[in-house]
């Protein structure tokens, strides 16, 4: 009877052999809000679902190993046909748990990456970002090293906006982020702040070394948006600067910077 249950399970199997394995997570959905939330969770679940692919791959693993060694070579009986089947069947299930397993964890970091960026620029969020800046100043400060933050703000962003509509907006910002991630180096950081609002820190640079690259990322952007624009401050971090600090003295630098290229005296908003 039991080998007969078992020949049974095999001939099943083969005819649906998805049938029993969970699928993927479908997150996708049409608010915007609800689609961030849903990446947020998503990593964890699919982190549980890749754990649990493996734990099944282990045990049929370990059920093939037992069909296999109750199955003897010279044994030419249709039970041990069936058990090496079977066996075989459980290691060919098992290799593809874990192929399943590492597709999980492979959308599991795409996920965090859609978590921690920014859809329109591809620079860091916000809070991504302010994280990653207190690590450098912590490193800066340890080490006394230079830290150059840069705080970027569009030049004329809200116009644009309001004359060709929030599509040429994001065009542009699109652009600025792509010039950011080209012209920065790889260890520099790069954060939206805010809508048209960007804090940059170049750690072991000097003022005019993070000077002259931002009018080579300036270039870069007119090249491909004519007429783009940013206005740029510079600060190098001081001792006993937090995050808040460094950006509010970067920010008020920027704004005498534009005040200065547009001849007036009061904040520009």
């Amino acid at each position: 009877m039991a080998q007969e249950a078992d020949y049974l399970a095999f001939h099943r199997a083969r005819r649906h052999p998805d049938r029993g394995r969970a699928a993927p997570p479908a997150i996708v959905v049409d608010d915007p809000a609800a689609q961030v939330a849903a990446d947020a969770s998503a990593p964890e679940v699919l982190d549980h679902a890749a754990s649990m692919r493996d734990a099944a791959a282990a045990t049929r693993d370990q059920r093939a190993i037992t069909r296999d060694s109750t199955a003897s070579p010279v044994d030419s009986s249709d039970r041990a046909a069936i058990d090496r089947m079977l066996a075989a069947r459980d290691r060919a299930a098992a290799a593809l748990d874990r192929r399943e397993a590492a597709l999980d964890r492979q959308r599991a970091a795409e996920y965090l990456r859609r978590a921690y960026r920014d859809p329109v620029t591809g620079v860091l969020q916000r809070e991504a970002g302010r994280d990653q800046l207190s690590q450098r100043i912590g490193q800066a400060s340890r080490t006394d090293a230079p830290l150059v933050i840069a705080f970027l703000d569009v030049n004329q962003l809200k116009e644009l906006n309001d004359e060709h509509g929030h599509s040429a907006g994001d065009r542009l910002l699109h652009e600025l982020g792509a010039a950011l991630r080209t012209g920065l180096r790889s260890y520099d950081l790069a954060m939206r702040y805010g809508g048209d609002e960007f804090v940059c820190a170049l750690s072991g640079s000097g003022r005019e070394d993070a000077r002259r690259r931002f009018e080579q990322i300036s270039h870069s952007l007119t090249a491909t948006v004519p007429g783009a624009a940013f206005s740029v401050g510079l600060v190098v971090l001081q001792a006993g600067e937090q995050v808040d600090d460094v950006i509010a003295r970067a920010d008020s630098e920027m704004y005498s910077v534009k005040r200065a290229k547009c001849g007036k005296t009061e904040r520009l908003r």
